[in-house]
């Protein structure tokens, strides 16, 4: 029970508010070059399904977001970097295994506007 409230205490430490929606990566996939995010929120939506034009996804669940990327991997020797191209410059979401919460709520805050 312990380590499961530690679980818990940990993900919802590590959590964002967008459009005054608290929200928290709860689980993720990587394959390739596509990682797909999974969210929990505090509200509970009708279910949605956004393709964006450049071939990213997002889908909106009951409670429940998932967030479909495009990443790049970098490798050195035995680690590894996975980054996220904007506009302007690559943001690292993962380095040697460990994921960086405040670049990936800025991911998912760009979009936003699908979040209500």
């Amino acid at each position: 029970m312990q380590l499961y409230k530690k679980i818990y205490d940990f993900q919802y430490s590590n959590k964002a508010v967008i459009n005054n929606t608290h929200l928290y990566i709860y689980n993720f996939e990587i394959s390739k070059q596509l990682t797909k995010l999974y969210f929990k929120s505090d509200k509970k939506y009708k279910f949605s399904n956004f393709f964006m034009q450049n071939g990213e996804k997002l889908i909106i669940f009951q409670n429940n977001i998932q967030l479909e990327i495009f990443t790049k991997t970098l490798y050195e020797q035995n680690d590894s970097i996975i980054l996220y191209e904007t506009e302007n410059e690559y943001i690292p979401i993962f380095i040697k295994n460990d994921i960086i919460y405040k670049n990936i709520y800025y991911i998912l805050s760009i979009y936003h506007k699908y979040i209500k």
